[in-house]
């Protein structure tokens, strides 16, 4: 656990929003847990349960940034038939979730996972996207390993797009739960591809289930090391890598510039980054697409744009290759290319400033990170197709509805 402030002391007498606050902060605050505001909690008391709003950070929100909600409308939204014209019943679903704010006056809306924090049954609820638990979420063996490791502890959920979707997915994982193991819900669900939801009757005990999980992830990876999982690591000497990477940066920029594209510049050749964009078969993997529908949306974009560094051979044609590169994933992909792994080199990260470029990066590091992970225990589970559009098209149009997609 590598979170930057101590674990705080919680008094069973202390006000539950006030405790709530409190762990969101604790958690929002590490980004092994949490990178760019994403992640959501809840506290229920009584018949009333208070959850993160939509566009809250957890690493600084405050008692205002929790709506209160009324769970027995919330109960009805599930007991309700929305019909099945995806688009429609979609919006008629997240229009009942907004209808059991207490105090929709503050025009604030609950987060798309509400429904997901009332069907477990806990008193606090903590989602996140951590790191290291999401190399088994996005695991080719990742329900298997959660069997394997946490027994009828840890339950798992398969994907399902976001909304009334994911909560129908959510209540179907629960049943079967319940008929296998007599209990009503598990300690914990891994969502596949998309991250953990921790439960517990006491934030302490949300921390102790949380630690039990990381930490026999942490063994079993230590334990599957098998060192360079993407094949040998090829590295440009020190010198070459220095000269080629100002000549990248340079014309890399003037073309985004050129293309109306986020230019703003950030480069990474840290070692986890050469774990992929140096490894002989780097390029393969990384065209396997996102692993989980926060990649998409924090990096704006679904696929990295993989290009050979210059040389003195091709210095001088680089610059239109690269102009005719990136012009083609925009069509391919009908989004500005934001990640750019430049074989032997590292990884430049294009923003709208250098905040957004800074942001691209490191959540792509982190994605190399589960990819690496998710080898290594036993094979890669990219996002599927048809869940990778549905957020494509979120991204691209504002809204979500299925979409037809765009790639290979």
């Amino acid at each position: 656990m590598s979170t930057t402030i101590p674990w705080p002391i919680f008094n069973s007498a202390d006000d539950p929003l006030d405790q709530l606050v409190t762990l969101s902060r604790y958690y929002g605050s590490d980004p092994e847990f949490v990178k760019a505001g994403g992640g959501n909690t809840s506290v229920k008391v009584g018949g009333r349960m208070w959850i993160k709003a939509t566009g809250a950070h957890l690493g600084t929100v405050g008692r205002e940034g929790f709506l209160e909600l009324d769970m027995a409308a919330l109960a009805a939204v599930l007991a309700t038939d929305f019909g099945s014209d995806m688009p429609a019943c979609e919006q008629r679903f997240n229009e009942a979730v907004a209808a059991a704010r207490l105090h929709p006056e503050s025009g604030r809306t609950p987060s798309i996972e509400t429904i997901l924090h009332y069907l477990l049954p806990s008193r606090f609820v903590v989602h996140s996207h951590s790191t290291l638990i999401n190399t088994v979420t996005c695991c080719a063996r990742g329900e298997d390993l959660t069997a394997e490791l946490f027994g009828d502890d840890v339950g798992w959920m398969p994907y399902a797009d976001p909304g009334i979707a994911r909560a129908q997915a959510m209540r179907q994982a629960l049943a079967g739960y319940a008929r296998r193991t007599g209990r009503a819900a598990p300690r914990a669900l891994l969502m596949q591809n998309h991250g953990p939801i921790v439960c517990g009757e006491t934030p302490d005990e949300v921390r102790a289930n949380t630690e039990r999980i990381v930490g026999a992830v942490e063994r079993r990876l230590a334990a599957a090391d098998d060192g360079e999982p993407f094949g040998p690591i090829r590295r440009l000497p020190p010198g070459e890598a220095v000269a080629q990477g100002a000549v990248v940066r340079n014309h890399l920029g003037a073309v985004l510039r050129t293309e109306r594209m986020p230019a703003h510049l950030v480069f990474d050749g840290s070692a986890r980054v050469m774990m992929l964009a140096g490894a002989v078969r780097g390029r393969e993997f990384a065209a396997l697409g996102p692993q989980t529908p926060q990649q998409i949306v924090l990096c704006q974009s679904s696929f990295p744009l993989w290009l050979e560094a210059p040389d003195a051979k091709t210095e001088a044609e680089w610059p239109n290759r690269l102009r005719e590169s990136v012009r083609a994933h925009a069509a391919a992909t009908g989004l500005a290319p934001r990640v750019f792994l430049i074989e032997g080199l590292g990884l430049f990260a294009a923003g709208d400033d250098v905040d957004d470029a800074e942001t691209i990066r490191a959540f792509y590091a982190d994605a190399i990170e589960i990819l690496t992970g998710s080898k290594r225990l036993g094979g890669i589970q990219p996002m599927s197709r048809e869940g990778r559009a549905f957020i494509e098209t979120w991204l691209m149009t504002g809204s979500y509805r299925p979409a037809a997609p765009r790639h290979a």
